[in-house]
């Protein structure tokens, strides 16, 4: 009985201009293939020897083994360690095409010098513990998180020197142009600071009544604050608190409203701005699809937008000013942050 497995396991050629027959053997074993080689070369010898015709009783072919088949040391083909490495490096190969294609298509701003508009500071990248209400601790370098706002403090003044006031606070918005890129309470915090280390009285406004969570930073949740400044029950001095910032007051988001974006609408926004204040920080919500920003601006001097590196595109943030400048009073300064120590040094 014939096995099949044999017959396609046995290769057979012919060398050009010869009359030698060369038997391959594939097997599983190299003591396989040889036992298996010189078998069928056997074989063929003797099947040669009993059907090859014969003349004057001397058979007229006769078939020689000449040289028999010799064990392999090991298996033909690459070998399971090249095949390794070339699988390893086929891998980082279609992984960098992979990731090359996706920073392609992600045009998100990275780098400062690449936003397409000259910002007025610079931020170093926040460790993930969010806003602290302890000093310069929002991020894992305190001390030089604390030069960074320092810094745009200067540049703020430098900007207002420019532009003098005849009287009353300044007044600086700070937004963000998506909810993707969200800095803006941690930036509100830290500027407070940097103004009241130079004598400045501050006041916080936390204007995000929809996540109000500068209130809930500063913990004066569910006393009077902003809305009931806006529904003319109270005034700013009356309802601000000091907080834990040596300098700095608070204007909590106040008493809920059920619909935030009528109650800034139809109240007066004027008795947010406390004139016995030197500077006036409004926390308000990013301004790309909600309006509450917008109609704050309408008691501010200054905007700053908050720009995260890797958070939006040049493109986007082109946009989201262009709309800005055309409904908002104030033009927008841009702060980045969460910006590479290489980008800053």
């Amino acid at each position: 009985m014939r096995e099949p497995w044999l017959a396609k396991s046995i290769t057979a050629t012919v060398p050009t201009s010869t009359v030698l027959l060369d038997i391959t053997v594939e097997a599983d074993t190299p003591e396989a293939a040889e036992l298996t080689a010189n078998a069928v070369a056997d074989r063929m010898v003797k099947v040669v020897d009993t059907t090859a015709p014969k003349a004057a009783n001397q058979p007229a072919l006769k078939a020689t083994v000449i040289s028999r088949a010799v064990r392999p040391g090991a298996a033909s083909g690459l070998g399971l360690p090249v095949l390794l490495v070339l699988g390893v490096l086929g891998g980082l190969a279609v992984g960098s095409l992979a990731v090359w294609a996706l920073m392609a298509r992600d045009r998100r701003v990275r780098h400062p010098q690449d936003l397409g508009v000259e910002p007025v500071g610079l931020l170093r990248a926040y460790r993930s513990g969010g806003p602290s209400t302890q000093g310069w601790k929002l991020s894992a370098d305190p001390a030089s998180l604390g030069e960074d706002f320092r810094g745009l403090r200067e540049s703020l003044e430098g900007v207002w020197r420019d532009i003098p006031m005849a009287e009353g606070p300044r007044v600086l918005l700070v937004t963000s142009p998506s909810h993707h890129a969200d800095d803006r309470t941690d930036v509100s915090v830290g500027l407070a600071q940097a103004f009241a280390e130079t004598g400045s009285r501050v006041t916080l406004v936390d204007g995000d009544l929809r996540s109000q969570t500068l209130t809930a930073l500063l913990g004066t949740a569910g006393q009077p604050g902003f809305t009931d400044v806006v529904k003319g029950t109270s005034s700013t001095r009356s309802v601000s608190r000091d907080t834990r910032l040596p300098g700095v007051r608070l204007l909590g988001a106040g008493t809920g409203v059920s619909n935030v974006g009528e109650a800034l609408s139809s109240g007066s926004l004027d008795g947010l701005v406390d004139p016995e204040s030197d500077v006036v920080i409004i926390d308000a919500p990013q301004c790309s699809n909600v309006s509450d920003a917008t109609i704050l601006s309408s008691v501010a001097t200054d905007c700053l937008m908050v720009v995260p590196m890797g958070t939006v595109s040049a493109d986007e943030l082109a946009a989201v000013l262009d709309r800005w400048s055309a409904v908002a009073r104030p033009p927008s300064m841009v702060v980045a942050t969460k910006v590479a120590p290489a980008d800053i040094l």
